[in-house]
């Protein structure tokens, strides 16, 4: 018998071989990966809602994992032959009614700040006469398919021994003094187990991808009624590293 996931764990096809059902093992199907699955589900919900709100949704997940179906079944010389897929029926509607109560109980202006608080911000630029970029692949939200991901910041072009600085005032709750590059090949791999897995796993992004960080908390007062924590990540970029 042999069993191949497909690298988003929601199908499967199943191939057994013999003469007689009493030559065929009994079928213990791996538990699909639950977070990776989740993670794929809410791809399309906005960036501002919270994460906590997406953990519910894992644990949820994971109280009523989903079962595969099956959809075709061959019939040839060497044996059978099943093509199964994950019935995601289940968890689309938790994600849906979860996401319909955060926003009937917070309001739909209640995720995050205005735009128009937002514009009033003044904030510096981290580098110094080095402009806000316009290339969309530099800005948030843009698609980072070798990762399964997608940008979650504003990558500023400076060149290298630029100073960085804060861009505001805060209380500075994590900075890298002793960290190091990766090597080319564990960046690869990195990368690998982010695809095979369908996602970017948070320790990945945070700990390797995203180079050197500093996270500062800006407090209540930069942006009224939100607390506000800004991080900078400085990240080596030639030839065999990707921008985050």
């Amino acid at each position: 018998m042999a069993i191949e996931y497909s690298p988003d764990s929601l199908s499967l096809q199943l191939s057994i071989t013999g003469n007689g059902a009493d030559e065929f093992p009994p079928l213990n199907f791996v538990t699909p990966d639950i977070v990776g699955i989740c993670n794929s589900l809410w791809n399309d919900v906005p960036s501002d809602i919270s994460d906590s709100l997406f953990m519910q949704f894992v644990g949820l997940a994971s109280k009523h994992p989903p079962e595969y179906s099956l959809q075709k079944v061959y019939n040839d010389s060497l044996g059978l032959t099943f093509d199964l897929q994950l019935d995601l029926t289940e968890l689309i509607q938790s994600r849906d009614s979860l996401l319909s109560s955060h926003q009937s109980k917070n309001g739909p202006d209640t995720d995050g700040p205005s735009r128009e608080l937002l514009s009033s911000l003044y904030l510096l630029l981290p580098c110094e006469g080095v402009p806000i970029p316009k290339d969309p692949e530099l800005l948030p939200n843009s698609p980072r398919e070798y990762r399964n991901g997608t940008h979650r910041g504003i990558d500023f072009q400076a060149t290298w021994g630029t100073p960085v600085r804060a861009v505001a005032t805060g209380i500075v709750l994590r900075a890298d003094h002793e960290f190091q590059e990766s090597s080319p090949e564990l960046f690869q791999d990195l990368l690998k187990e982010a695809h095979l897995v369908g996602f970017t796993p948070w320790d990945i992004y945070f700990s390797r991808l995203l180079g050197r960080a500093i996270i500062i908390d800006h407090g209540l007062n930069l942006v009224p009624g939100f607390r506000a924590i800004l991080c900078s990540f400085i990240t080596y970029s030639q030839g065999y590293y990707t921008r985050g």
